[in-house]
């Protein structure tokens, strides 16, 4: 179940959204649920911290003078829900869609205006957000997932579409995923203990996901992940152990010999 939020501080612009919305939860039946609908930002963090579900945020960029904006507002909210969906909609799109977003699961940026469009842009976007919902649903079922608690975080993660943990600090870990970047409380040596044979340590600081190594340059000992910008230093000491590894899983084709 998805909980749907909307946002604009424009109130004929925000109900009609909500109406699009609405429309969306009906051909959806039993999947999305309206949370709540405000022109105020405040409102919709509230309601947020009440919810356990994952949200489908439907935000407006410019949310008025003195107040957080769409991007600011998305940012406070993927703190306590690391899987919401985000929908940006904005009069700029260009200027919007270059808003730094990264870390964000942004489905889509929509132009303010072309109503006739919005329907099908949101039914799209919900058709993505589920998909997505399932394929958690179906990795928990063969116990291929990642699912860790916090006092302030609820994190679920298919095995598949993580990258790597990287320990930042004592009691700090940051898991890459191939679409998002979340910080969150503990120790590299329980996460370990947790998941399976896919994931290999590095060195005391790094557990990558060998199934999504993208190659792996023996000479320089460079470790590329398939987000083809994560590029990991391999120690000396672990060249070797890792090159057997990746041959255990019978990726020896990703063992780049060349400089």
């Amino acid at each position: 179940m998805l909980d749907v939020y909307v946002c604009d501080d424009f109130p004929i612009l925000c109900e009609f959204t909500a109406k699009e919305m609405s429309a969306r939860i009906q051909e959806n039946e039993g999947e999305l649920k309206m949370n709540c609908v405000s022109t105020d930002p405040s409102d919709i963090l509230i309601a947020r911290k009440k919810s356990k579900n994952v949200g489908f945020y439907v935000l407006d960029i410019d949310l008025g003078v003195d107040r957080m904006n769409g991007i600011e507002l998305a940012e406070a909210i993927h703190k306590i829900d690391p899987h919401g969906f985000f929908v940006f909609v904005s009069s700029e799109i260009g200027l919007a869609s270059e808003m730094q977003t990264k870390g964000l699961n942004v489905l889509d940026y929509i132009e303010k205006g072309n109503h006739e469009r919005v329907g099908e842009r949101l039914r799209t976007c919900v058709s993505k957000a589920l998909k997505r919902v399932k394929a958690i649903e179906e990795a928990r079922k063969e116990n291929k997932i990642f699912e860790w608690t916090t006092p302030d975080l609820q994190i679920t993660e298919p095995y598949d579409w993580i990258l790597y943990f990287e320990q930042k600090k004592e009691n700090l870990i940051c898991m890459y995923t191939e679409n998002d970047v979340i910080l969150f409380a503990g120790k590299l040596s329980d996460i370990f203990q947790q998941v399976d044979q896919r994931f290999y340590q590095c060195n005391r600081f790094v557990l990558i996901n060998l199934d999504n190594v993208a190659g792996f340059h023996v000479k320089s000992r460079s470790l590329n992940m398939k987000n083809h910008y994560s590029c990991i230093q391999i120690p000396f000491f672990s060249k070797f152990r890792l090159i057997k590894a990746l041959k255990e899983r019978n990726q020896a084709d990703l063992l780049i010999h060349k400089l």
